[in-house]
């Protein structure tokens, strides 16, 4: 203890220069801490709209691939409710076709050349719904929308 008291004996004369030195300093180091943590802030700002315009791309990527795929379900749907339908009208004509030619008569020749062209097409678009179905089946199993941009 009397170290210090002899210590703030010799510095009591350069008290009022002692207190300007630890002002300036502090303002010294307050303005570099200030400038320092201005860039700092620039530069996370920087890196967060960087961030945010990524992020942006990605969500935006993601909701194409998203939109890929729910189409890609939608002609999946579309193609089996039509492969449905055209099978039951197939099964209908071929039906119709059997009880006609039990009945017999003249004019069945007609109806059964009718119910033919109508088989041959229904047999035609059927195929083609078939196809569409297996395009949509293999584009979701391929994940073809993953490459989507």
């Amino acid at each position: 203890m009397p170290q210090i008291t002899a210590l703030v004996a010799i510095l009591k004369p350069f008290r009022e220069l002692i207190v300007i030195v630890v002002a300036l300093s502090s303002a010294g180091y307050a303005a570099i801490t200030y400038f320092a943590t201005a860039a700092q802030l620039a530069d996370a700002k920087s890196e967060l709209q960087r961030l945010q315009t990524t992020q942006h791309g990605v969500a935006l990527t993601a909701l194409q691939e998203l939109k890929c795929n729910n189409r890609l379900n939608r002609e999946l749907l579309r193609a089996e409710l039509e492969e449905f339908r055209l099978t039951v009208l197939l099964q209908k004509t071929i039906t119709d076709a059997a009880a006609i030619r039990s009945q017999g008569g003249p004019s069945v020749q007609n109806v059964l050349d009718s119910l033919s062209s109508n088989r041959d097409a229904l047999a035609f678009q059927l195929q083609a719904a078939g196809q569409r179905k297996s395009a949509a089946l293999r584009d979701l199993r391929d994940n073809s929308c993953s490459a989507t941009t």
